[in-house]
């Protein structure tokens, strides 16, 4: 009995420390949230996107982060686009907030500029401009400043062709769906038709 009583004990105590580790991510479409009705619209037919990713968590203050962006090709995920270079100092609070611009420069081209404490950068990305959007990598688990954190990727969809009772082919790209499965964004190739995407992830030291 008195060991059952300690062990429950330990448990109350190591609960919210587990808690205490959780992050919270919050994301802002800032084309949406423009006040312009002109500008939103305008900034839409040009195909522009940006959003900010902010994360907060406890366990953030007097943590230093890293930024890196992996590309999804052909079902194997690559290193770190960024090299490594994109690190942030020692956090002063428990936030960090991340924007991210993607404006078509091309056919198959998008410029993506990253803007964070670390500086800021921008990539060219070979990628279908015409149907390439920035979504959010919500994942089906809690997040923890021990492992990365995927906040947000950079994809085309996944392309579908429907028949129509007339005979006509209808396509479109789902997006929605890959979004809402809640899955590290290293796997929708395995689910999905999509074999090129980038997605980028937070690593705290």
């Amino acid at each position: 009995m008195k060991r059952l009583v300690m062990l429950l004990v330990v448990l109350c105590v190591a609960l919210p420390t587990i808690s205490a580790q959780e992050i919270e991510i919050k994301y802002q479409d800032l084309i949406a949230t423009e006040s312009s009705e002109l500008l939103q619209t305008v900034l839409d037919m040009q195909k522009i996107r940006a959003y900010s990713v902010t994360l907060k968590g406890e366990n953030i203050k007097d943590k230093r982060y890293a930024l890196k962006c992996h590309r999804v090709e052909n079902g194997k995920v690559q290193d770190d686009m960024l090299q490594g270079m994109f690190k942030g100092t020692v956090r002063e609070n428990d936030s960090l907030c991340l924007k991210f611009y993607a404006i078509p420069s091309g056919q198959d081209t998008v410029s993506l500029r990253i803007d964070c404490s670390a500086g800021k950068i921008t990539l060219p990305i070979k990628i279908n401009s015409e149907e390439a959007i920035l979504m959010e990598t919500f994942l089906n688990k809690p997040l923890s400043v021990y492992e990365p954190i995927p906040i947000i990727s950079l994809n085309a969809g996944e392309y579908f062709e429907v028949e129509l009772p007339t005979g006509a082919k209808m396509t479109g790209r789902h997006y929605c769906p890959i979004r809402d499965e809640h899955i590290h964004p290293s796997l929708w190739t395995e689910k999905y038709k999509m074999d090129d995407y980038i997605y980028f992830e937070v690593k705290f030291e």
